[in-house]
């Protein structure tokens, strides 16, 4: 029972024992036993079959030197020479490998020749393992078909054991010399690599000790290059893992601190509806503690349970959304807040809660309802301002057309020069009052938003002409040239409102006419944009009068502007004609502007859109060419 568990013991110290060698000297050692072992199974086989090639030499000649002395010793018995055969014998024995040779005549008598034997240099294993047989053998010496005899020759195979064990020693000096010139590559090859190998070993440690600078330099074989060069991106890798883990948890702290000091109310709920972090900005809020608040189902804002569920499905399909409610403090104080709820999702992107940011927006609430208040109100003084002025204005219009109307009798009676120049100017004054009530009624129209533009089909071309022809008198009265310029290939059958486009380009003459003092006053137009169903179109009203100051245009088209008190004064007017026509151009879907340069005149331009007339339309899109 003793015995295997001594064996075990053994082996175990033998494995030991292995286990702390390198990997140089097991290979070395695997290396030098596979050689030896290779080179003693060569050598074993080269002695073996040594020992009978020798055996078989040594019988060959055995065989030829019998064969050739017999003759020989024929020759010299038939002529009786015995002295001759001696010295044959001697002188045989001597040159070859055949230690003794005995001739017996027929009468029995012999002559012996030996020679003094070899001495047996190999050990007697050697002699075992590679063992060659003792020759002897014995051959009638006859000449003529006459017997002489016969000649005995026996060899002994010292001579070729020695040769046999030269050889076997010279193959072990060959084993011992690959085996040593292997080894020493061996060492040189891995030299090379174990500086590498070792750094490698190194420099794991040291990475793994939280060196992550550390690298190795790729030397060696291409394998153990292979595997520094992994080592190296390995530990880049590695590196910048560790830099962007570190920069991350740098950003959860700090937006951990950042949700912390917040004073905004930021917490999250798994989908049970138990609170799981709860910061100082919902404590501030809502006067719950996080000792009271997390690990409960505290209902934050009021809902109802229709309106609970929705908000769940929403948010676990991952949508994103905000809703404006009521919250009930601790102390029972009821705030109006704002909530943003976004879904709290896993590794795998599933949700698994969500996260609400609360801001307290009782103040605001109160500034909008404030405001609401103060803005119907306004509205209401405003629509009542806007009444009251379209009422008066109308109520003025009637009694002032019947006062022009009667003026305009009143002229066509026999009149002295004095009563006709009175009511001239009463009829002028009338007029100018007139125009100051449209005005004002035009605007309080579009202030109460209850203007609107027709949508008529119109003649630009004609709606132009009329301007002209209805201003030229009073250009003429001036001494100035009114004129107009519309391009003779321009579409000019649109759909739009005539009367508040004449409008615009009345009160733009008017004005260039009323402060243009020489010169002439152009209206031209031109086309900007045409498509298939529209065209945008630009007008302008050009003047050689006293220009305006830059400071003047950029406020020449407020309400109850004029570009200075000297001109309200010479010129009158109430300052609501451009403020009016910036209105109705933007109605058109254009806008308005000024060029001016003092002294030397005036440029006011608009742009507007037209629909086209639909036999306009028709006859485009026959006149495409078809291709």
């Amino acid at each position: 029972m003793r015995l295997p568990g001594k064996v075990m013991i053994k082996d175990m110290r033998w494995f030991q024992f292995w286990a702390k060698w390198g990997l140089v000297s097991r290979l070395m050692l695997a290396v030098g036993l596979a050689i030896m072992v290779g080179g003693g199974v060569q050598t074993y086989l080269l002695l073996v079959e040594g020992a009978a090639e020798h055996s078989a030499r040594l019988q060959r000649e055995m065989t030829e030197t019998l064969t050739f002395l017999a003759p020989l010793v024929a020759d010299q018995a038939i002529l009786g020479e015995y002295a001759a055969i001696s010295q044959l014998l001697r002188n045989q024995v001597r040159k070859g490998e055949i230690d003794s040779f005995q001739w017996t005549d027929k009468d029995g008598k012999k002559i012996v020749a030996t020679d003094k034997p070899d001495v047996l240099d190999s050990p007697r294993w050697f002699s075992a393992v590679a063992y060659i047989e003792a020759v002897e053998d014995t051959l009638a010496v006859a000449a003529g078909g006459v017997g002489y005899g016969s000649l005995h020759a026996k060899m002994t195979p010292n001579r070729a054991q020695n040769r046999l064990w030269g050889q076997f020693v010279k193959q072990l000096q060959i084993v011992a010399a690959t085996l040593f010139l292997m080894l020493q590559f061996l060492w040189l090859i891995f030299r090379g690599n174990l500086g590498t190998l070792r750094m490698l070993a190194e420099g794991a440690n040291r990475f793994s000790q939280g060196d992550h600078a550390v690298r190795i330099e790729s030397a060696g074989a291409p394998e153990v290059r292979l595997a520094a060069e992994a080592f190296n991106n390995m530990a880049n890798s590695m590196e910048s893992l560790l830099a962007s883990l570190g920069k991350s948890e740098s950003k959860n702290k700090l937006l951990a601190t950042i949700v912390e000091q917040s004073s905004e109310a930021i917490w999250t709920k798994d989908l049970n509806g138990t609170i799981t972090s709860w910061n100082s900005g919902a404590v501030a809020m809502f006067g719950y503690p996080p000792a009271e608040a997390l690990g409960r189902t505290i209902k934050v804002g009021q809902s109802t349970p229709e309106e609970d569920e929705s908000w769940m499905k929403r948010l676990i399909a991952g949508e994103r959304f905000s809703y404006d409610t009521k919250a009930m403090t601790k102390s029972r104080t009821e705030v109006d807040i704002q909530v943003a709820v976004a879904p709290l999702v896993d590794d795998n992107n599933k949700c698994i809660g969500k996260i609400a940011v609360a801001r307290d927006v009782t103040e605001r609430k109160r500034s909008e309802e404030e405001l609401r208040l103060a803005r119907e109100a306004a509205e209401s003084a405003n629509h009542a301002k806007s009444s009251f002025l379209a009422r008066m204005s109308h109520e003025i219009r009637t009694p002032m057309n019947g006062v022009l109307g009667m003026t305009e009798l009143l002229l066509e009676t026999g009149l002295t020069g004095t009563q006709r120049k009175y009511a001239e100017t009463v009829q002028r004054s009338g007029k100018t009052l007139l125009g100051i009530i449209n005005d004002v009624l035009d605007f309080s129209k579009i202030e109460a938003g209850k203007l609107e533009l027709e949508r008529v089909d119109m003649d630009l071309r004609g709606t132009v002409e009329d301007i002209v022809e209805l201003l030229a008198e009073r250009a003429q009265n001036k001494g100035l040239e009114l004129a107009c310029n519309i391009p003779a290939e321009m579409i000019t059958g649109v759909v739009g409102d005539p009367l508040r486009l004449g409008q615009i380009l009345t009160n733009l003459t008017g004005n260039a006419i009323k402060f243009t003092e020489s010169g002439a006053v152009v209206i031209s137009l031109a086309r900007i944009d045409e498509t298939e169903k529209d065209l945008t179109l630009r007008f302008e009203v050009t003047d050689s009068g006293l220009g305006i100051s830059s400071e003047a245009q950029s406020r020449i088209f407020d309400d109850f502007s004029q570009a200075d008190g000297g001109t309200t004064r010479k010129h009158g007017g109430t300052g609501l004609g451009l403020a009016i026509s910036k209105q109705l151009v933007e109605m058109m879907g254009g806008d308005i502007h000024v060029e001016s340069t003092l002294g030397v005149g005036s440029t006011f331009w608009f742009t507007a859109r037209f629909d086209k007339q639909e036999t306009q339309t028709r006859e485009d899109s026959v006149s495409v060419p078809m291709g």
